[in-house]
């Protein structure tokens, strides 16, 4: 049997989920639908699994899988975050730092659209709110 892998993400990668960083991938043999590859992850902090195709048959494609559909589901939610901020007259907008130690990378801020001026953000610096920061804004 093959073993459970755990996905983490080095430096190096973008971590789609800033908060929870790391999802599961798990091989199981089930009698109702075959053997077959679930990823475990954390979505708006509750956990989500996805059930990968039963023609993936080694660890190596299974977490390079892993890492693109984490990464869509990332950004997917991004875009729905930057489609609700529209709405209410906000502007999401992502840090551009390329530094994976530099405590506002991988963060956004909340503008006001017309003026620019900032509204909400974690760092005094500006900047330093997970996805889940600013879906708590504009939803609360």
């Amino acid at each position: 049997m093959i073993p459970s892998v755990e996905v983490s993400y080095a430096a190096e990668h973008e971590a789609p989920y800033p908060d929870h960083q790391t999802a599961v991938l798990e091989y199981e043999k089930r009698t109702d639908v075959g053997p077959g590859w679930t990823l475990w992850y954390m979505q708006s902090g509750e956990p989500e699994h996805y059930r990968i195709g039963l023609d993936i048959d080694s660890v190596d494609t299974a977490v390079k899988w892993a890492e693109q559909h984490l990464y869509q589901q990332l950004k997917v939610r991004e875009n729905r975050l930057r489609r609700m901020a529209d709405r209410q007259g906000l502007r999401l907008q992502k840090s551009r730092r390329r530094d994976p130690r530099a405590v506002d990378y991988d963060t956004y801020h909340l503008l006001d659209a017309s003026s620019g001026a900032v509204i909400h953000k974690g760092l005094d610096s500006g900047f330093g709110l997970s996805l889940d920061d600013v879906e708590l804004e504009l939803t609360g």
